[in-house]
């Protein structure tokens, strides 16, 4: 079964509290996967990093941030 960790930083990490949620397939009403389950420490890792990240984000240019955006957008879709 697929396991989502959490992206902070720039890489996937483990939640803090070890656990996951299972995410279901409605039509079939079985699960397919799992997610994270995080906690405030998780929260708090992914404020820090976002503040950390966000002078660089702020002084990209609106094509470039486009051009992210889209791509992962594109990477998310495959």
């Amino acid at each position: 079964m697929k396991r989502l960790l959490n992206y902070v930083g720039g890489s996937l990490k483990e939640p803090d509290s070890g656990q996951y949620l299972p995410v279901f397939n409605p039509s079939v009403g079985e699960p397919y996967a799992e997610v994270a389950a995080s906690n405030d420490k998780d929260v708090e890792l992914a404020v820090a990093a976002a503040e950390e990240a966000f002078p660089l984000w702020k002084a990209t240019s609106d094509d470039q941030r486009h051009d992210y955006l889209s791509e992962i957008a594109r990477l998310i879709t495959a």
